[in-house]
């Protein structure tokens, strides 16, 4: 029962970009349901940025991680969703 999604995301200071960690769904009952859900996170999660979004491309990058790029009016943010195990 210790697995959980966490949801991290761009900020923008500036010129520069760092990583906050945003939103932690959970705790699943297993690495298996948590997956299951991630990849719905991924599709279905609004990130703070951009506001307008008008594109989205999501990529399995193993199978407990996705990135997200958004596309907005002005500007592309680009998240992430990760399946962890809480120690």
């Amino acid at each position: 029962m210790n697995w959980m999604i966490l949801v991290e995301q761009t900020e923008r200071m500036g010129q520069e970009s760092f990583w906050v960690l945003g939103e932690r769904l959970g705790p699943f009952s297993s690495q298996e349901a948590a997956r299951e859900r991630a990849e719905s996170v991924a599709r279905e999660h609004v990130p703070a940025h951009p506001w307008s979004e008008r594109e989205r491309a999501v990529y399995r990058l193993t199978p407990d991680s996705f990135l997200v790029d958004v596309v907005g009016l002005t500007k592309k943010f680009h998240f992430r969703v990760s399946v962890a195990e809480k120690l």
